[in-house]
């Protein structure tokens, strides 16, 4: 205040409007603290913090000395910010303002302010008003000159393939995220693309690009959960499916990635047998029909063993396949009686199911094995799990034992590991009693429950005996 008394008697007596610019002009705010406090506000935003940072962010912006640039970053902030919280009347009053009263702001600001409107305008409702909002975002980004790289032009033409989605445009919308793919391969970009094609009912690539989906590190649970479902329905009333070809070229490319998530693999071959069923290779389908039910654990199997009896009816005509494996899932090779070498011992209907092209079914897995390095612990998981996939249980069974040595003494990692070598070597054996002998191994050690070696309780290990003692 005395700065601006000095200034008025330097320059006399002035009318009120000129004080009011004066006082603007002396206290304008400097550049170094305008930048503190939006920083600030940036901060608490990519923390989430949104209310925190909606209030320092409305603060600054109530500042009158901000310049036209630091006003329009305020605003598109406070926008982010109301879109997020779904306070979409309040995110419209903010880009809004940067769209219709700052025609110079830099085109990468005016993309991502309609890209806010169309997200608003979405949430609002206003289905055609998000397509235009996000059409125009697309426009400014595609623009020559407009200094906005590619992967962000992808990222404006996956919103409007999310905004035709929603209006039910699905043609449009899986045009649109193609292209969006061809520069930046995303998940959130894949699964969209996914939804257009179910809704398209385009079976094949609906499934093709589930799978992708589920080799990608970053892919969404609630994108798989939903589309996994959706897919295997889509499928199911088909009422003829094409050549599997391109589908299982797709399934061989994801496979590295695929056997970091085995709960997304299980779920990948599920898919895979109910479409290669649906395309009526039935011989194919049953062999991989095999691998699901032995990456399944006990809560899993029954709705595999339901779709793979389902095919041993379709394929014989009768049911005395389906029974019998019925029968050797719930007692395994040793029977009810439980003691292997007795009459009532099982043997296992799909013993003698191979592929329909084992030779290049095998390059494909040891390409695939090839691409995964072995520098920890997890690696060996995933190599068994590839060996798994491959029909390969004995090298499966060798991969989770250098797993195991290797892995941390840790309640996650132990679980995971000897879990999948109960299993593994159920399938080894095919004595389910094999598991219960490794878990008293591995609680007892060699010398059994009475720690004593040398007595009647002393235990084997069943990894080492399975693997010929290696």
């Amino acid at each position: 205040m005395e700065r601006l008394i000095s200034t008025i008697r330097r320059v006399g007596v002035v009318s009120l409007p000129a004080i009011i610019v004066l006082s603007l002009t002396v206290r304008a705010m400097p550049e170094s603290e305008y930048r503190k406090l939006f920083r600030e506000g940036q901060r608490l935003l990519g923390k989430h913090s949104f209310p925190e940072a909606h209030s320092k962010l409305s603060a600054l912006l109530k500042e009158s000395s901000l310049t036209e640039q630091q006003r329009v970053q305020c605003l598109e902030a406070l926008g982010t910010i109301c879109c997020w919280t779904h306070k979409f009347p309040e995110a419209l009053k903010y880009v809004n303002e940067v769209l219709e009263k700052h025609p110079t702001a830099p085109p990468a600001t005016v993309a991502r302010c309609c890209k806010l409107k169309g997200w608003a305008l979405g949430g609002s409702g206003d289905k055609q008003g998000a397509i235009d909002a996000a059409r125009k975002a697309v426009k400014v980004a595609e623009k020559p000159g407009s200094g906005i790289k590619p992967a962000f032009v992808a990222t404006y033409l996956a919103e409007l393939g999310k905004a035709l989605v929603q209006a039910g445009n699905y043609d449009e919308s899986a045009a649109a995220y193609e292209e969006s793919m061809k520069t930046h391969l995303s998940a959130t970009g894949l699964a969209g693309l996914v939804k257009a094609r179910l809704g398209q009912g385009n079976a094949v690539e609906a499934t093709r690009g589930f799978i992708l989906l589920c080799a990608l590190p970053d892919a969404r649970e609630g994108d798989l959960k939903t589309s996994g479902p959706k897919c295997l329905a889509l499928i199911r009333r088909s009422p003829k499916l094409p050549d599997a070809g391109p589908l299982l070229a797709t399934w061989r490319e994801a496979l590295p990635g695929l056997v970091s998530f085995p709960d997304r693999c299980r779920t990948v071959q599920k898919v895979l047998v109910a479409y290669l069923a649906r395309a009526g290779d039935m011989k194919r389908a049953l062999f991989e029909g095999r691998v699901l039910l032995r990456l399944c654990n006990d809560d899993q199997l029954p709705e595999a063993l339901g779709l793979v009896s389902n095919l041993l009816k379709q394929i014989d005509g009768n049911v005395s396949r389906a029974n019998a494996l019925l029968l050797f899932a719930k007692f395994g090779k040793a029977g009810p009686d439980g003691k292997l070498g007795t009459k009532d011992d099982f043997a296992d209907p799909l013993r003698s199911v191979s592929p329909p092209d084992a030779a290049k079914r095998d390059a494909a897995f040891k390409a695939a094995m090839g691409q995964i390095p072995a520098k920890d612990w997890t690696d060996h998981v995933s190599k068994s799990l590839l060996y798994r996939l491959w029909d390969r249980p004995r090298e499966a069974l060798a991969e989770l034992r250098t797993a195991f040595r290797q892995a941390p003494m840790e309640q996650g990692p132990m679980q995971q590991i000897m879990q999948a070598t109960m299993q593994v070597l159920v399938q080894v054996t095919g004595d389910p009693g094999t598991a219960d002998k490794y878990s008293a191994f591995q609680r007892f050690g060699p010398a059994g429950p009475d720690r004593k070696k040398g007595t009647d309780d002393d235990l084997e290990d069943p990894v080492a005996k399975a693997l010929g003692g290696k």
